[in-house]
């Protein structure tokens, strides 16, 4: 039997089926990227959130693997100039957390979790630097919102905040300004321009993330009310869309969020 890899988002992790859809399915394999666990520790009740998020898992650890991170991702192709698919897992840090995994079942602060313990206020000052600094978070959004706006023609523009474009012309559009936001970002790096039509042909996580960003300042022309939203919101965009991207190059995703679940049909659609 095939084994079916699956990527749980936090809200599935402690949801109420997740024990009994992991005992009727002997070939699921469950895939968390390394997010995961910076979400389980970025408040001060970090322990008490861990456990609770990880008491289902923990009884079947060895269906556990961790995913490296989107930076990590992008690192490697840029300097390798592949796709990450097929690298995504960590053995080490898959090995760590499933040693965690044991610790939560057997209800002790083990060795992982003395670690975590001894780090935990050194990575939540980084983490409300980087990955979780709201202001910062919402203001690189708004700036390719603004770049986008820009490009598309003012009928169209018009047309997409008043709900009036079919799901296939979102996609379309996603498609056809995708290109700019590539040749920007691949100038900054240094990618050479000979070899940018082969390493996206590849279908790399730059490619994908390329249209999950787009995916989300479409959402947001949209909806509207962009400069009223909470910065804190678009953080969690951001990290909805590590899950995302991850599931993309695996089975799928279990996730409770409507708009989880749709962003991940179009983004895998347009990478089809």
């Amino acid at each position: 039997m095939a084994k079916k890899f699956l990527v749980i988002d936090q809200n599935y992790l402690r949801d109420s089926h997740l024990e009994e859809f992991l005992a009727s399915n002997s070939d699921l394999v469950v895939v968390l990227p390394d997010v995961a666990l910076m979400e389980m520790c970025k408040s001060s009740s970090w322990k008490t959130t861990m456990n609770r998020s990880l008491k289902v898992l923990s009884g079947n650890l060895h269906k556990v693997y961790l995913s490296i991170g989107i930076g990590e991702a992008f690192r490697y192709e840029i300097s390798k100039r592949r796709s990450i698919e097929g690298r995504l897992f960590d053995k080490e840090l898959t090995a760590s957390f499933r040693d965690l995994l044991n610790e939560v079942a057997r209800g002790e602060d083990g060795e992982q979790v003395e670690a975590i313990a001894k780090r935990i206020v050194q990575v939540q000052e980084e983490l409300r630097t980087n990955e979780l600094n709201a202001d910062q978070n919402k203001t690189k959004l708004n700036d390719l919102i603004g770049l986008l706006e820009s490009e598309i023609k003012p009928e169209s523009l018009k047309d997409l905040r008043a709900n009036r474009i079919s799901h296939q012309d979102k996609l379309n559009t996603i498609k056809k300004y995708a290109p700019s936001v590539f040749e920007n970002y691949f100038r900054q790096v240094g990618f050479p321009s000979n070899k940018v039509k082969s390493f996206l042909r590849q279908k790399p996580m730059i490619l994908r993330y390329v249209y999950s960003r787009l995916w989300l300042c479409l959402y947001w022309i949209e909806k509207g009310g962009f400069k009223a939203v909470r910065p804190e919101k678009i953080t969690n965009d951001n990290l909805d869309h590590e899950y995302i991207l991850t599931a993309t190059f695996f089975d799928g995703i279990l996730s409770m969020e409507r708009r989880v679940n749709e962003a991940y049909r179009d983004i895998s659609s347009l990478i089809a």
